[in-house]
This record gives structure tokens, C-alpha cells and sequence, in this order.
């Protein structure tokens, strides 16, 4: 018989003997167990490797702290914890014990009763309603025989004395002293704000041309024309042809004026003149005019609406004075 199954063959012995906690497992290496192997060293009320088996414990032990949150969310069916306040309490209530009892020296069965017996208080509260006295007293069902020699087993057997006074202090700084948020978080229907924004899209209708057009498109028309649409490109022989019209049109013209054509040099002149003029010259030249042409327009406008007023000044005072004398 080799030695691990030695230590094993006499850890199974020593359970059926009279003392009771940690000792009784000490010699079992927990990482060399499967998950059966582990329960059939458990009594039947025993709290171990109910929540979490060996297996998974043996998984989440090494990790850090974010890995073992997460990794607890996935085992304790808890997708939501990233969203629903009341998942993401569970989940740090499970991760802290786990945590603590990691920080204590705790081994793996030890632990996944301390998680069995999060597990339980927790579904006491949100399931059963148990009220903080109910709560208090399924904790003290839970350490009976710890310590004793009796056949009540609260499911806790595999801890001492201090262990159990370590456990209900941490129990009570943590889930007891906030039981009444607990209460509130787990029996209270809160309010869900539902955040939207209406949008109304409109289609654009079809259009004979490879883009829609510029008003759909929202571009500048000359843009449109520049780059999406532009023009055709007029053959060579239509611009040939539209230089001699042009040509034919001046001097048609230059023979109704004075039956002479224009000579180069006059051109030249009027061509150099038409250059010096800008833009803004021809704006200024523009509004000259228009100001000529409007003001007296503008002159009369206003004489009209001043005699309209007071028209309309002498009929409101005479109705005044007839309600006067009535």
C-alpha cells in the first residue's frame, strides 16, 4: 500500500472515531481527490463541497483576487453582476468570504463551508424573508457539535472552537450589521429608468443620376456639379464651332455700328480697362444706382404710411370722443 493511500486509509478511520474537527481531515491531501472522493469523506450534513465542489476549489485558490471574481460570477450564475445591484452584491459577498477565509489560512474544505454557509443566510433573506432573529438563529443551528463530542452535526464538524468564533465575527461585521440594506436591496422593487432617444429617419427618394441630388445630398450645388454630377465634356469640334459663331457675331455687330471692324489696338484697350475693375468696384457702382432709383421711391413710401397713421389716429379719436359723451 503506498503512503497516500495509507494517509487517506487512516484519515477514513480516524472520522469514525469520538474527536471531531480540523484533525479528523489533516492527513487528507484534498488536490489529489475528485469531487466524489471528497464527498465520501463528508458526513451527509456536512456543509463542504456543497456550493463549490473540490474540484472548483482547487481552481480558484491560486488566482487573484480579479480573477476570482470573476471566475465566481461564471460559478455562482451570476451574469448580471455587472448591471443588477442585486448580483453584484451576492457576488461580493461571496468573493470577501472567500478572500477572508483564503487570508486565514483556511484550506479548501474549510473554505467551501464558509460559502455554503454565505450561500444559506443569503437564500434565507431573499427567498424565505427570514427576519434578522430567524437568521441569527439558522447561524446557531449551524455550529451545533463543533467542539463537542455529540452526534448533532450542524454541518460545520470540520471546524474548532476558534474557527467558529473567527467565522461569526466576520459573519456579523459583514451580512449582520447591513442586514436591514440587505432587507431593502432584496425585498424592494426599485424603480427601472429607461433611457431613450426617438429617432425620425427619412428616406431619400430614388434618383435618375448615380447620387441623389444636392439638396439631399447636402452639398453646395457647385460642388455637386463639380465632383458628382459634372457636365459632359463638349467635343473639340463644337468649341471650334462655337469660336466662329462667335467670330461671325462680332462682326456682324461691328458692321451694323459703322461698317468698320474694331482694330487690335482699340481691343487691347478695352480688354486692359475691364481688368482694373474689381468686384467690390462693381458693387459700389451697383448700389449708387439702386440708392438713385429707390429713394424716391422710398421718399413717397414713407410720406403715404405717415399720412395713413395719421388717418387712422383722427378716426380712434373721434370714436373716443363719442363714448366720452354717451
Amino acid at each position: 500500500m503506498s503512503a497516500k493511500k495509507a494517509r487517506v486509509k487512516a484519515s477514513e478511520n480516524s472520522i469514525t472515531t469520538s474527536v471531531r474537527g480540523p484533525e479528523v481531515y489533516k492527513y487528507i491531501e484534498w488536490h489529489t481527490l475528485n469531487d466524489d472522493e471528497a464527498k465520501s469523506h463528508e458526513k451527509e450534513e456536512s456543509f463542504a463541497w456543497r456550493v463549490l465542489t473540490n474540484t472548483q476549489m482547487q481552481a480558484l485558490m491560486p488566482l487573484p483576487i480579479e480573477d476570482l471574481q470573476m471566475r465566481l460570477a461564471e460559478l455562482m450564475n451570476l451574469p448580471g453582476h455587472e448591471t443588477m445591484l442585486d448580483e453584484a452584491v451576492l457576488l461580493d459577498c461571496y468573493t470577501s468570504a472567500f478572500w477572508w477565509g483564503k487570508e486565514q489560512g483556511w484550506n479548501e474544505q474549510q473554505i467551501s463551508g464558509l460559502i455554503t454557509v454565505h450561500h444559506q443566510l443569503l437564500d434565507n433573506l431573499r427567498s424565505h424573508n427570514f427576519t434578522l432573529e430567524d437568521n441569527l438563529g439558522a447561524l446557531r443551528k449551524m455550529m451545533v457539535g463543533i467542539g463537542t463530542k455529540e452526534d448533532r452535526n450542524g454541518g460545520l464538524d470540520f471546524m474548532d472552537i476558534s474557527m467558529a468564533s473567527m467565522l461569526v465575527e466576520f459573519v456579523s461585521s459583514t451580512f449582520f450589521q447591513h442586514y436591514r440594506l440587505y432587507e431593502f436591496l432584496f425585498s424592494s422593487e426599485r424603480e427601472e429608468e429607461v433611457i431613450s432617444t426617438d429617432l425620425e429617419v427619412e428616406l431619400i427618394p430614388p434618383a435618375s443620376l448615380p447620387h441623389p441630388p444636392p439638396l439631399d445630398e447636402g452639398l453646395p450645388e457647385a460642388m455637386y456639379l463639380r465632383h458628382l454630377a459634372p457636365p459632359p465634356p463638349e467635343s473639340p469640334a463644337v468649341e471650334v464651332s462655337s469660336v466662329h459663331t462667335a467670330d461671325d457675331v462680332g462682326e456682324e455687330a461691328a458692321k451694323l455700328e459703322g461698317g468698320r471692324q474694331p482694330d487690335p489696338g482699340e481691343i487691347d484697350i478695352a480688354s486692359d480697362l475691364l481688368d482694373g475693375i474689381t468686384s467690390e468696384d462693381v458693387q459700389t457702382v451697383f448700389d449708387s444706382v439702386s440708392e438713385e432709383l429707390f429713394s424716391s421711391l422710398q421718399s413717397n413710401v414713407a410720406a403715404e404710411l405717415k399720412e395713413r397713421e395719421s388717418e387712422i389716429l383722427r378716426r380712434i379719436n373721434k370714436i373716443h370722443r363719442v363714448l366720452d359723451t354717451s
